[in-house]
């Protein structure tokens, strides 16, 4: 059976679907920014997840959704974030 994340733009939540349920759900809100919201994600080679846009850079491991401090001089722009690659 598949599984599937769905994430909803302006409130920053994350759903984790599988087995036609709801298994797994994130909400974020990233201190100092107006708008919120995902417009990207990966799947690294070790399984875990990135998920990126106006809510800023997080990293799925084990189940914690953990925020990524970006560089200084990129604060102000991580929310323009629109693909993540290896």
């Amino acid at each position: 059976m598949a599984t599937i994340w769905i994430g909803l733009g302006e409130i920053s939540e994350l759903y984790h679907v599988a087995k036609g349920k709801i298994d797994a759900y994130y909400k974020v809100r990233q201190a100092g920014w107006r708008e919120t919201g995902w417009s990207c994600a990966y799947r690294a080679p070790d399984k875990s997840f990135w998920f990126g846009g106006a809510a800023g850079l997080w990293h799925l491991v084990h189940r914690e959704l953990v925020p990524i401090k970006v560089p200084p001089e990129m604060t102000d722009q991580v929310g323009f974030l629109q693909a993540i690659a290896a």
